[in-house]
């Protein structure tokens, strides 16, 4: 996929399937609902077979990771470390997420956006369903 001044450019098929929740490779799990220590193991296992276009790289984006149980965070540092896939892990309490995991990613703290950030993204995105309607 083309990125324009770091961005995604929203309109090749990599983007679009990832903004329209078809593409197979890229899955969202909410910790709080699906982490169980099964859940991960079944990813980890799936793993194994590669991706579906052929890549080899699946991306397991995981919201409220803190509420995974320690054998599923277990289970992720696994996978981490023979680098199955990518694991994005999104959390409020990083503290929460065992020291060995934390060893091994980087970490990078998101701020709120300011108010004339979330207008000029409002402008672009505006613009973009428009373009793209």
């Amino acid at each position: 996929s083309a990125l324009e001044a770091g961005e995604p450019c929203g309109s090749c098929e990599s983007c679009v399937s990832i903004l329209d929740e078809t593409n197979r490779d890229v899955e969202e799990m909410d910790a709080a609902s699906q982490g169980t220590v099964d859940k991960v193991r079944e990813m980890v296992g799936d793993a194994d077979f590669g991706s579906f276009d052929g890549t080899d790289l699946q991306v397991y984006v995981v919201d409220e990771a803190q509420r995974l149980s320690k054998a599923a965070q277990d289970a992720f540092l696994k996978a981490i470390e023979s680098r199955l896939f990518v694991v994005v892990m999104c959390t409020t309490e990083p503290e929460k997420i065992q020291g060995p995991i934390r060893d091994r990613v980087e970490e990078y703290a998101v701020r709120p956006p300011t108010a004339d950030e979330v207008t000029e993204r409002a402008t672009a995105y505006k613009k973009w369903m428009a373009d793209n309607a």
